[in-house]
């Protein structure tokens, strides 16, 4: 049985379990790469890349835009192309997007 708060928690992420503890949700990778938590706020993502991604009706992190453009809660190692940008799938744990990396598509940032 699904619950209205594992749907939440599967669009949203889970809450940090302090309060004021701080969250790094974007870092540089090695490789060119960014490795983003899923529970990255879409403000933060477009801020961080300097780039916008296409809106859609209640998407506020990371892990559900993944979700919404996928249709599906996606396995690890799984990617799917979003405006500029390939995202592919690093870490799922409890039925949550824990970890993606976003790759800029060489031919179409810039």
């Amino acid at each position: 049985m699904v619950t209205p708060t594992d749907i939440l928690v599967a669009i949203a992420g889970d809450l940090p379990e302090l309060a004021g503890e701080e969250v790094p949700y974007v870092s540089a990778g090695t490789d060119g790469s960014w490795l983003v938590d899923g529970r990255t706020p879409i403000d933060e993502l477009k801020q961080a890349f300097q780039s916008d991604f296409p809106q859609q009706a209640d998407v506020s992190t990371a892990a559900g835009l993944v979700l919404t453009n996928l249709g599906h809660l996606p396995e690890r190692g799984e990617s799917v192309r979003i405006g500029a940008w390939e995202v592919e799938v690093v870490d799922v744990a409890n039925r949550r997007i824990v970890a993606l990396r976003f790759r800029a598509l060489v031919d179409q940032v810039g």
